[in-house]
């Protein structure tokens, strides 16, 4: 991989782990919204209603935590591929 594929796969990469920061950011923001505003739509519903949300929530959280794990491993190969340019910078020197 040339120099120029690897600073344009870091930016790549970057800009992938910006996007999923900022879905997370998102999620977790909805989830303190959802929290409080549980009460209210829970009081009225059925226990298999609450049930039902409960496994929805938790479905979308699990999806999430995946998120999280996938962009640890993003993370891990940028650290990689940054210190690759680092090292073919520091061979051009």
């Amino acid at each position: 991989m040339t120099k120029l594929e690897k600073a344009e796969k870091i930016e790549e990469m970057r800009n992938t782990i910006s996007d999923q920061v900022d879905l997370l950011t998102e999620f977790f923001a909805l989830l303190s919204t959802e929290s409080n505003n549980d009460y209210e739509y829970w009081k009225d519903s059925t226990i298999d209603g609450i049930i039902e949300a409960v496994n929805r929530d938790l479905t979308t959280i699990e999806k999430r935590i995946e998120g999280i794990r996938e962009l640890t491993e993003d993370l891990k190969g940028l650290k990689d591929l940054e210190k690759e340019l680092k090292t073919l910078e520091n061979k051009e020197a």
